[in-house]
């Protein structure tokens, strides 16, 4: 089976900003000043919550925003 990375992202999470909650505040935030109406984050990794969601449209946004800051 594939390893989900759920760890590292929860790891990564408490290194950035000391725990998941403030960690997942910062994305909210984040998204909101980017002004996305349709995304809610409630974990760092990414997996199922109901209450976690996004659009196809808000993810392009956060991805060529991402693109921008992180340059390969």
């Amino acid at each position: 089976m594939l390893k989900s990375g759920a760890d590292a992202a929860y790891a990564l999470s408490v290194k950035v900003a000391g725990s998941e909650e403030a960690y997942i505040q910062l994305m909210n935030e984040k998204a909101a000043e980017l002004g996305l109406k349709n995304t809610n984050f409630v974990n760092s990794s990414g997996l199922h919550d109901s209450n976690h969601y996004s659009t196809v449209h808000e993810m392009a946004i956060i991805m060529n925003r991402a693109k921008r800051v992180v340059r390969w």
